[in-house]
């Protein structure tokens, strides 16, 4: 088999992407082998295929050519840019359909040992590397591992200026963008926190992940996010963060949304006898379970 970077909604037991247990090289001192952490004795190891020269996670057969084989050496050709994994001759590369493979000097930048070739990563590289000086610290970096909850995967990251702290946190799924939904008020527009009430109504698992980026609402005085379940947070000072639903959001945003005569929700979407409820700066719009009526109450 070729090596891939691992699987975007791995198996229970699968392990995440290119993950290794680093272990003395066995072919020599100075140098290391990667060992599969899902299949002990499996190593990432170069053969050849009666054509050319490939790379495969294998099993060791204990001989000194395999042991040459399954062995990398780092070298720092370019300080603080990166690093090389050559074996003898042959330099580990990432070819452009992701999968693993050999050819001529490429370059690895060293991380935590965990995920970090996904497209979250790849979205974090676009916008704020484009011109990454090796010697400079990052305005924005991944504060924490990259996490995947089946076909969900999400990051936080960290600003420079605040070290330690969650400044967004990016969510990914099969056949979606990347989006982050911002810790704080937001530089455009801002408002109060949606991150913090997206968590607190359950997150992904209850409202889907993001599909938008958050974005000002249409009088610029606060954001909204949508969500992949049909909801969307907005957020204004005067009404605080709130989620609107189904048929509700609907009907409110048919009736123009925040710019009609009910404004900004002022609470999230609650149970009512016999159906749901949600309140607006100017009245409420309730949703009857029974017959499926979307009534809207404007304030008198």
């Amino acid at each position: 088999m070729v090596v891939k970077p691992g699987a975007a909604e791995p198996a229970p037991g699968e392990g995440l992407d290119a993950t290794w247990r680093v272990v003395a090289g066995q072919a020599g001192e100075g140098c290391f082998s990667l060992e599969s952490p899902t299949k002990p004795n499996h190593y990432l190891a170069r053969y050849h295929d009666g054509k050319k020269t490939q790379v495969a996670v294998l099993p060791t057969d204990g001989t000194i050519d395999f042991g040459w084989n399954a062995t990398w050496c780092v070298d720092n050709i370019l300080p603080g840019a990166g690093v090389t994994l050559r074996g003898g001759a042959d330099f580990l590369t990432r070819q452009a359909d992701g999968r693993a493979g050999l050819g001529v000097e490429f370059y690895w930048w060293v991380t935590e040992p965990l995920p970090d070739s996904t497209e979250i990563t790849v979205n974090w590289l676009n916008k704020y590397l484009p011109d990454y000086d090796p010697y400079t610290d990052l305005l924005v970096s991944p504060l924490r591992p990259e996490q995947v909850d089946g076909a969900v995967r999400y990051r936080d990251f960290q600003r420079r200026s605040a070290p330690g702290q969650v400044a967004f946190r990016s969510y990914w799924s099969r056949g979606g963008a990347v989006h982050p939904l911002t810790a704080g008020r937001g530089t455009a527009c801002a408002s109060p926190e949606i991150l913090a009430v997206y968590l607190r109504l359950g997150g992904h698992p209850a409202l889907g992940v993001p599909v938008t980026d958050e974005a000002c609402t249409s009088d610029k005085a606060g954001r909204f996010v949508n969500f992949a379940g049909g909801g969307a947070i907005y957020s204004i000072d005067r009404a605080g963060a709130h989620a609107v639903f189904g048929a509700i959001r609907t009907k409110w945003l048919s009736l123009g949304g925040e710019k009609s005569t009910l404004g900004y929700p002022t609470s999230d979407e609650v149970a009512i006898p016999g159906g749901r409820r949600s309140t607006f700066e100017r009245g409420r719009i309730d949703y009857d379970t029974a017959t499926g009526a979307v009534t809207v109450y404007p304030a008198s």
